[in-house]
Formats: C-alpha cells, sequence, structure tokens
C-alpha cells in the first residue's frame, strides 16, 4: 500500500514540472502603435483565464489523475485551493503538492477528519505542499538512490 501511495503522489508531483517553464517565457512585445480604444469586456474568471492561457488548476489536475476525491474536498472545504491557484499562476517559483490518494485517506481511523477543525483540514492540507518547484533529480529513493 505505501509504494502505490509514494508512487501517486510522485505523479502527481510530475505533473507540476511544468510550471517553471509556463512562468519562464519572455513578455510579449509591446504593439507599435497604441490600439484603439474599445470597450473592455468583463473581467475573467479563473477557469476562463485557466482556458485560455493555460493557467495550472490544481483540482482539475487531481480529478483527471483520479483517486484524490478526499484531498479535492479538502483543498475546496479549506479555500486552500485558491490560495494554490493564486500560488501556481502568480509565482516563478512554481509549488510541489504531495496529494495524498483516497487509499490514503483510508488508512486514516475512522472519523479522523471529521474530528478536525477548519484550521486543522488547512494545516494539514499545507503540510502537504512545498512552496517551490523540486525536481526528480532532488529525490532520493529509500536505497539513497536519485530518482533520475
Amino acid at each position: 500500500m505505501k509504494p502505490q501511495y509514494s508512487l501517486s503522489s510522485f505523479s502527481i508531483f510530475l505533473l507540476f514540472l511544468h510550471c517553471p517553464n509556463t512562468f519562464a517565457q519572455p513578455p510579449a512585445a509591446a504593439p507599435a502603435q497604441a490600439p484603439a480604444v474599445v470597450a473592455s469586456p468583463p473581467a475573467a474568471t479563473p477557469t476562463q483565464a485557466a482556458a485560455s492561457h493555460g493557467i495550472t488548476n490544481v483540482t482539475k489536475i487531481l480529478e483527471k489523475a483520479g483517486h484524490f476525491t478526499i484531498f479535492i474536498r479538502l483543498l475546496r472545504s479549506t479555500q486552500e485551493e485558491n490560495h494554490l491557484f493564486s500560488a501556481l499562476n502568480d509565482s516563478s517559483t512554481g509549488l510541489a503538492i504531495f496529494a495524498p490518494t483516497d487509499n490514503a485517506f483510508l488508512e486514516l481511523k475512522s472519523g479522523t477528519l471529521n474530528t478536525l477543525s477548519d484550521g486543522d483540514k488547512s494545516e494539514l492540507v499545507k503540510f502537504h505542499v512545498i512552496p517551490t518547484f523540486l525536481s526528480p533529480s532532488q529525490f532520493q529513493t529509500a536505497v539513497g538512490s536519485h530518482l533520475m
């Protein structure tokens, strides 16, 4: 069970390897002449922005990967989903998220999550996030060899 947990967490980590590449792109060149005044459209919602600019949405990635419904529920109920969205899309450092699978949560004593306060649930989510990009070469296996 534990190797599967490590493999699942690592697979989510690999999904975030592209984040620094997105932020490392050079800014677009300024237009040659000032554009004509046009009424501005309403501000884009995060999902609209994500669709049009390739912005990273953690919950969509986790949903697509599957087996992370409990962690997604924690992200949403604690509002940490919004913090992660901002951190991933407003910084150049990226994030590493070690998202526990549903099976990992099932290993907890029954009712454990229900006994946690909202603050404790938020801390639980934050415990699985490192606020910087980590490459696979920075990890070692249990026997001390590097992943890459």
